[in-house]
């Protein structure tokens, strides 16, 4: 009888841990404010609201002109490129937004823009602003110290064909979930309708992704094969929608590319791969201030859509953003913020 509710209790045991393994803890990082590069960590709830944990100590903030951010997760450090000094990358950690503004940073000599991970083979990928240049750096957590990768024979770094402005990138490294889906590959916006890909492996340019709208800012949902994207250039004018396009999918169906107006422009975008929620940065008018995080379920969305019907979930700001009238930077999720 003793041995039998061992095993009952043995079987429990490792129900709940299986369950608690795949419910991971996730929060929410963005930069307030292009002018004061402020990090911010904010939970996501049960419900994909958000709620406020964290903001990086004013001693050891990055600095100003944040342009491009990401997260490293299994280095437990966030990276961001910003234009201070002719151009920098400097990073914190992500479960307690600490860093040394002394020896966190690393000078490249250029001005770089947007910046992402690939965790299957360990580099850190930026594009230099304004460029068709890609340039990779390994990271030494024993030693706190990036060091340049060469992508070439000849030079530091890759030349992307068909790219002509580069901004900002995304990488479907190879590990999606969407069966069939190509991956390894390096998806790069600029400054147009048009985002290229390439083969990770090869280097070669494999295709051209056309939105309905202009698109800098550009994110992944690798779950559920979507690409999405944002437009700010630093102008008023430029276009408000939340752009959404189907990977793989039909050019001639309408529900392959989206469009949908937010009234705001769409700074970065990240997306809940497990939910497919959205989170974005905004230059949304909000309380006084420029600038929001806002999340948005895109459950329902069609081609048909009224965008009037389309409310965020949630919109957080605070006194950080909106400083010298900027609108907020780059955003991304990972592991929770653990203070």
């Amino acid at each position: 009888m003793p041995a039998k509710r061992i095993s009952c209790l043995s079987i429990l045991m490792l129900f709940v841990l299986g369950v608690s393994s795949t419910c991971q803890a996730k929060s929410v990082f963005a930069v307030a404010c292009h002018a004061n590069s402020k990090v911010k960590a904010y939970s996501i709830d049960q419900d994909n609201e958000i709620t406020w944990q964290a903001t990086i100590d004013e001693t050891e903030h990055f600095g100003v002109g944040a342009t491009g951010f990401c997260l490293w997760p299994s280095k437990d450090r966030m990276f961001m490129t910003y234009e201070a000094g002719g151009g920098r990358i400097a990073w914190a950690s992500i479960k307690n937004l600490s860093r040394d503004p002394e020896t966190d940073k690393y000078d490249p000599g250029m001005q770089l823009a947007g910046i992402e991970v690939c965790e299957s083979d360990l580099l850190l990928y930026a594009m230099l602003r304004g460029s068709n240049k890609l340039y990779a750096y390994s990271y030494d957590e024993v030693e706190n110290i990036l060091e340049p990768v060469s992508l070439s024979g000849t030079t530091m770094y890759r030349t992307l064909s068909e790219v002509g402005s580069g901004v900002d990138i995304a990488i479907d490294p190879n590990v999606s979930t969407v069966m069939g889906l190509p991956v390894d590959r390096l998806y790069v916006s600029g400054v147009s309708e048009d985002v290229e890909f390439y083969n990770m492996s090869t280097w070669e340019h494999e295709g051209t992704i056309t939105l309905k709208q202009d698109v800098v800012g550009i994110g992944l949902d690798r779950t559920r094969g979507y690409l999405y994207g944002g437009y700010y250039t630093g102008s008023d004018t430029n276009n408000k929608y939340l752009l959404r396009y189907t990977i793989g999918g039909d050019p001639n169906d309408s529900e392959t590319s989206l469009e949908i107006d937010l009234g705001a422009q769409v700074m970065d975008i990240a997306v809940d791969e497990e939910t497919g929620f959205i989170y974005i940065t905004t230059k949304r008018n909000y309380n006084n201030r420029v600038g929001t995080v806002e999340v948005y379920d895109p459950t329902d969305w069609m081609s048909t859509t009224d965008p009037n019907t389309i409310e965020p979930l949630d919109t957080e700001n605070d006194s950080d953003f909106g400083d010298d009238g900027n609108g907020p930077g780059g955003i991304a999720i990972g592991p929770s913020f653990k203070p």
